[in-house]
This record gives structure tokens, sequence and C-alpha cells, in this order.
């Protein structure tokens, strides 16, 4: 079988959405070494289109394929390609819900271009598109979010670009683009064209944006993570302090026990692997929450930003919280 322009599509098609839900930590697809390639069956490389497609410091196999095969098999021919060393990612054009079922059973890390995506051991949940774009209703989406709260804390009614705050954020022009629309779909913020540049602003003052936005906002984290004692101490410099230690920096309520961090899941994939083995919750010194955007959006660099935090404590019943919470909003305004 003879490599075909779609199949070399698909992997390009691939590295561009990783490029969106892991902005400024892919690069660009290239073929597989020919010592690899002389390790691997025939039948492997006239299946797949195989290229590697380096992913938050470490390369990954991309095998890319123009049809969905049995399980079985396509389980077969990945365990191949895991025994040259990197990570295996299997990207396919489509999946229907009970393949991809067996796939998630098999344990083989899939992607499905500006659709679909499972792959844990990169930092991956299962996400599934099933419109162009949210409903305002359904909340925004992680970039949005994080480009309205950058917008709230520093630019307020005043103009900027919107290519600037995204370069910021690390997300790239499409998914800029995206997040713009999707707030603009909302009312929060304005645009305008100047020369060739598109600008954005707030409609509403600082805080009435929050007020507003405040609904249809989410907690950022995805998950939380307790490594080992002592594990992290060599790649705190990459984390951003959170939750209750944050909360207790910034206002009167008093230190907690346990130490929490925050990094976005994009950069959790590439610390050691002695770092994100997780520890009993109970008896572990930090906690690292995996947020789905930048913890960093704030003037401290050392420490998360105030509405996300806000966001992440909300849903306390702890009177003592709650009244930190408020102090620490107050202070926003002021």
């Amino acid at each position: 079988m003879v490599k075909t322009a779609t199949t070399t599509q698909l992997a390009w098609r691939t590295q561009t959405y990783l490029r969106t839900v892991l902005p400024g930590l892919v690069g660009y697809p290239r073929p597989l070494p020919d010592e690899w390639q002389r390790g691997l069956p025939h039948y492997l490389t006239d299946l797949f289109d195989l290229f590697v497609l380096p992913v938050a410091d470490q390369d990954i196999i991309v095998a890319a394929a123009t049809a969905v095969r049995s399980v079985v098999d396509t389980q077969k021919m990945i365990l191949r390609l895991l025994a040259l060393g990197p990570r295996v990612l299997y990207a396919i054009d489509r999946v229907s819900g009970p393949q991809r079922q067996r796939l998630m059973d098999a344990g083989i890390e899939f992607v499905v271009p500006d659709s679909q995506f499972y792959a844990p051991s990169l930092g991956l949940i299962l996400r599934e598109k099933f419109a162009s774009a949210p409903a305002p209703t359904a909340g925004l989406s992680p970039s949005a979010q994080a480009l309205l709260i950058t917008m709230i804390l520093h630019s307020g009614k005043d103009f900027v670009q919107a290519s600037q705050v995204a370069r910021e954020l690390g997300y790239a022009p499409i998914t800029a683009t995206r997040a713009v629309r999707e707030l603009e779909a909302t009312g929060l913020i304005q645009t305008k064209k100047q020369d060739r540049a598109n600008l954005i602003a707030l409609v509403h003052d600082r805080q009435a944006a929050w007020e507003q936005a405040k609904p249809l906002m989410r907690n950022p984290i995805v998950r939380v993570e307790y490594p080992r004692a002592g594990a992290i101490q060599d790649v705190e410099h990459r984390l951003t302090v959170a939750g209750l230690s944050a909360l207790s920096e910034a206002t009167m309520l008093g230190h907690p026990h346990r130490r929490d961090w925050a990094i976005s899941q994009a950069e959790w994939t590439s610390l050691p692997r002695d770092v994100m083995a997780s520890d009993d919750a109970m008896d572990a010194r930090d906690a690292v929450e995996i947020w789905a955007y930048p913890p960093t959006l704030g003037t401290d660099a050392q420490m998360v930003d105030p509405l996300s935090l806000i966001l992440t404590l909300d849903d306390s019943k702890d009177e003592r919280i709650e009244l930190a919470l408020k102090e620490l909003e107050e202070k926003l305004w002021q």
C-alpha cells in the first residue's frame, strides 16, 4: 500500500488539533526514523502512515489510519509500535460510539481530529464535539474563560489586541478566534477593527462583567493529584500556589496543613513521571490541581489568579472559607 495524501493530511490535522488543546507544547510531525522503520513488519507501515510528533518535550508516534479496524488487530499493532519506546496515538477520521468504547477498554489512546481524543498518558481526557460552538448556557470553554478572566483582571473596557492576549495565554490563533466569537455571543465583550488588528474590550466595567459572567464560569480544576512526599521539590518553580494555600496568603484565613498547587494539564504532562505518581490523599503533604487553562492569569506569577481561585472554592460550605472568599472578592473591586 502506497502512502496517500489522506493519511498524511490526517497526521497534520492531528498535530493542528493537539496544538489547540496543548498550546505551545506541540511541535511539527516528522517521518518515523529509518532505524525504527526497519524494525517493523511491512504490514504495519502499509496499514498506517507513521509520524513522530513532539508533545511536551517528548516524542510520540502518531499512527494515522484511514479506516477503523478491529480492536483486537489494532491493539496488536499498537503493541508492536509501543515496543519502539515512545507512546503511540492512534489517529482516525471517525469512530462510532461502540468502537470508541472498545478502544478505551483495550487501553488504546486515540484521536479523531477536531472531534474526540482519549490519551490519559498525555493528560488528555475524553472529549466529544457535538456542535461548532457551545451555547452560552452550557458554560464557557476553558480558552474563552481564560481570555475573559484576563480581560477582567487587566484591560477592562480598554480595547486590546485579541492576538496579543492570546499569545500571552499560549493559545493558537484559531483557538483565540473561537474564544472571541464565543464571548461576543454572550454579550460580555465587544469587538472592533483597527487597521488589520482585531480589538476586544469588556462591555461593562470589571465588577459588572464578573457578576454577569460568573454563572457561565466553570471550575478550572480537571482533577487533583497527590504526589509522594518530597516528589515536587525539584519542580516547585513550575507550580503555582492554589486552593486554600493561596486563599490563606491573600486573606486572614489560617494556613492549611497541606500545600495546594496548580498547573495546567498541558504542563502536567511534561513533569517527570515520579512527580506524577500519586500518593494516598489522606497522607499527602501536597495536592496538585490540574487545570484546564493556565493558572497564572493574574499579576502574581507565584499564585493563581483571584477570580479562578474563587471558582475553585465557590462550592465550599465552610463558613470561614466563605468569609475569606468574600474578603478576597471585595479587595478586587476597591
